[in-house]
């Protein structure tokens, strides 16, 4: 089950990615819906989001869409990278191959909200490029930890009508993955031409099945135990 939250409105600066980059990869909001991503409290919950490309990519920036529950709450924001399902199993994340932690983002409040609730553009750099190989499927998790209350979901990622219809969810930081059928989830790669040869070197990554469990739509308002 993906959890509700409710938001307020935070105003910040512009943003915008790195220079000499180009977009390799985007799945645009549609502001139809949010599924929680953050691991505060004990309703803690990541969003995982499978990705491929056509051509070796080197991955240098993220962009992504949310909103926000309490906007005096300091963000903390994490981006995991992880391999594809393994031979035989379930579509969803496998081996951890990278990760981004962020703390404070950069982000623009967005003129299109979720059923009233404020929707936020955030940018995160990369420490170091990414490389990916072309025609494997891999997985990004995008979470914060907004060290908000012990029940709620302070803050969510706002899907998009793009992609498969696959993704991935489970609760806290370190509980198994479960697959989901029917979300797909906003965010923008920007990319620099890759180097020659690139590889993840964690063995073969395969394309994913189609099968999962459905997520649940967000609630407009605060869902607690």
């Amino acid at each position: 089950m993906i959890e509700a939250f409710v938001a307020a409105v935070l105003m910040t600066g512009t943003i915008e990615p790195p220079p000499g980059t180009f977009v390799a990869l985007e799945q645009t909001p549609n502001y139809a819906n949010a599924s929680s991503a953050d691991v505060a409290g004990t309703l803690g919950q990541q969003i995982a989001e499978n990705i491929r490309f056509d051509g070796p990519t080197s991955i240098v920036a993220v962009e992504f869409w949310g909103a926000k529950l309490d906007t005096t709450l300091e963000d903390d924001f994490t981006i995991d990278f992880y391999t594809g399902a393994m031979p035989g199993g379930s579509p969803v994340p496998g081996a951890r191959i990278r990760r981004e932690s962020l703390g404070m983002l950069p982000s623009a409040p967005e003129t299109q909200d979720v059923a009233g609730i404020q929707v936020f553009r955030y940018i995160a750099e990369l420490s170091r490029p990414l490389d990916v190989d072309a025609d494997t499927t891999f997985w990004m998790a995008i979470y914060n930890n907004s060290d908000g209350p012990l029940t709620g979901n302070p803050w969510g990622w706002v899907t998009s009508g793009d992609g498969d219809s696959n993704a991935a969810f489970r609760r806290g930081n370190a509980g198994g993955w479960g697959p989901t059928t029917g979300q797909d989830y906003s965010f923008r790669i920007y990319a620099v031409p890759a180097p020659a040869g690139v590889a993840l070197g964690l063995g073969l990554i395969l394309p994913l099945a189609r099968r999962g469990h459905r997520v649940e739509q967000f609630a407009h308002k605060v869902c607690k135990r």
